[in-house]
């Protein structure tokens, strides 16, 4: 990836949202977008895209799960990755969260260097996704150039 990774955090909790925005801005290599309530998320994610979304379930409407929901719908942040980041530790909640299209599932209280490094392994993934995709390109590239060659 050439430009830094951007996440969003959605949390209506404003100081941890301003401490997870920081431990994450810390690491270096990421934008961070911060939202305090799930219509801004929702709005941020759809005007910046980011590669990968941080949000809370338990918020006054819309909650997390409407903020997926939402999100899910639309073609342009459909395929964003998704963590939900909450007090919420019974097994359904974790299966409903899933089961709706959240990639990953962290309870409150959490270590930060858990959620950094799930961030990094799902930005991992993506990012091995676009390499073959790359590597791919390239090798089309190369054959086509071989072709011209003969022709030549």
């Amino acid at each position: 990836m050439n430009e830094p990774a951007r996440v969003l955090i959605i949390d209506d909790d404003k100081s941890l949202l301003l401490g997870l925005a920081e431990t994450i801005k810390r690491e270096g290599t990421y934008q961070v977008l911060a939202a305090d309530n799930g219509k801004l998320g929702i709005q941020l994610a759809e005007e910046n895209l980011p590669h990968l979304i941080v949000c809370d379930l338990m918020m006054p409407p819309p909650d997390g799960l409407a903020v997926l929901k939402a999100l899910s719908t639309n073609p342009a942040t459909a395929t964003i990755p998704f963590i939900f980041l909450t007090a919420r530790t019974d097994e359904k909640d974790k299966i409903n969260g899933i089961n709706l299209g959240a990639d990953d599932y962290i309870t409150k209280p959490f270590s930060k260097d858990e959620l950094l490094g799930r961030i990094r392994a799902i930005l991992r993934r993506k990012g091995i996704t676009e390499a073959h995709e790359h590597l791919k390109s390239a090798d089309e590239i190369r054959l086509l150039s071989a072709k011209i060659q003969d022709l030549i």
